[in-house]
């Protein structure tokens, strides 16, 4: 038989104290948890961009290793932004009515739910050519919740201060001799252009950069997440829906046109990534920001031509990155369908990630808004497209006069 993984066992019993907590039966949490760090005992076992000068320790985040030192394990959970680990159905069976809701409202807030359904992932020559059509598999993707928005470093911050770079259980096997190597501008363990383990305080709504793709999958293990597939991820950002048996989708997550307000490019001539709540008008139909511009994203699948015509085997050595940075100049490789590749251990100041989770894997569901808001996006996005074939243009006045729906996207 094979044995449980280390990680599995220690998030079950960190959430086993949590159910303890809000189901009421400290007992029966801390029976549990002492089973599982019982059996955790048995089982255990540079290119890029430069690095910034430094900066001045008043600078910087301040430190937070003890912020949350004294709070019971749900509360802490949930101040950690890992509410997605508390919500497990064999979980929320423990948990009392008043607790679960509060902890599905916190859910929502940091992440939406994408509805089922097809989508077309181009292929990597007809993506690198900035086409969206041809060379194209057709995926069948199941519901999914996701990020809206990139994880931030001061997201980042409570995994190292959790100790998340000491505890190999977060980490993958093929990882563990590289963990000490991913260490910041002082030696300490953290991202690649922290200093003495914290972010510039300025930074702290800006995506984490500087990360690798393992440093990505521990946060998201620790979080009770995971990183998106490239399906996942195009579904997000090109938002397809079925017109006459055939999957439309577009060229990026608010449509096919681009304006200089709707993602931080190369053509913004800033040096760096931007706070994750500016460019709302870029966002997709359910309020998912920055899946373009601002920075690479990590996808979980290992990298692969998506063509059936051309023989090349996934390979491990190299992850998925989509949606292109604050320094991609060409508008072809800023598209929901153009992808790269990158080393895993890469560690580079234009890639970042979010995360996200299998709707099975949570007890929570979307609200009616969200639903109706999807539904009734899809269908506009249908007339839109019959309404193009016509020859007309989708901004002309009166058309949208008709249509007040068009091309707005659910506010929050």
């Amino acid at each position: 038989m094979m044995p449980i993984p280390a990680y599995v066992i220690a998030t079950a019993s960190a959430a086993a104290l949590a159910v303890g907590h809000f189901s009421g039966n400290w007992l029966l949490g801390s029976v549990a948890a002492s089973s599982g760090l019982c059996m955790l005992g048995l089982f255990s076992s540079r290119a890029g961009v430069s690095a910034r000068p430094n900066r001045q320790l008043d600078e910087l985040s301040p430190l937070s290793a003890d912020e949350l030192d004294g709070a019971d394990p749900a509360e802490k959970m949930l101040r950690q932004g890992r509410a997605s680990l508390l919500l497990r159905p064999m979980l929320m069976t423990e948990v009392k009515v008043d607790a679960a809701e509060e902890l599905k409202r916190e859910f929502r807030e940091q992440m939406a739910f994408i509805h089922p359904g097809a989508v077309r992932v181009a292929s990597w020559a007809k993506a690198a050519e900035g086409q969206a059509d041809g060379g194209e598999a057709k995926v069948q993707v199941e519901g999914y919740w996701i990020d809206r928005n990139p994880v931030t470093n001061r997201q980042f911050a409570k995994f190292v201060a959790a100790g998340g770079y000491l505890n190999l259980s977060f980490w993958r096997d093929e990882s563990h001799p590289l963990v000490n190597q991913f260490l910041d501008q002082s030696g300490q363990p953290g991202p690649r252009f922290w200093q003495h383990g914290r972010f510039l305080e300025a930074e702290g709504d800006h995506p984490v950069v500087g990360v690798s793709w393992y440093e990505s999958d521990a946060f998201a293990t620790w979080a009770g997440k995971r990183l998106p597939s490239d399906p996942e991820w195009v579904k997000a950002a090109a938002w397809p829906f079925e017109t006459e048996n055939q999957v439309s989708q577009w060229t990026f997550p608010w449509g096919n046109q681009l304006r200089a307000d709707q993602a931080r490019l190369g053509s913004s001539k800033q040096s760096g990534p931007c706070r994750v709540s500016e460019h709302k008008s870029g966002q997709n139909p359910v309020g998912v920001r920055h899946l373009i511009g601002n920075v690479w994203e990590w996808m979980h699948d290992d990298f692969c031509l998506w063509d059936q015509n051309t023989p090349f085997p996934p390979d491990s050595a190299l992850a998925s990155v989509r949606g292109g940075a604050f320094d991609t100049f060409f508008e072809a490789q800023a598209t929901a369908a153009f992808f790269s590749a990158e080393r895993r251990a890469e560690r580079r100041g234009n890639i970042g990630f979010r995360c996200a989770v299998s709707a099975v894997d949570v007890a929570c569901e979307p609200t009616a808004r969200a639903a109706v808001a999807s539904s009734a996006h899809s269908r506009t996005a249908a007339k839109t497209r019959v309404f193009l074939r016509l020859g007309r243009r989708a901004d002309d006045s009166r058309w949208r006069a008709r249509h007040p729906s068009a091309g707005r996207t659910e506010g929050r």
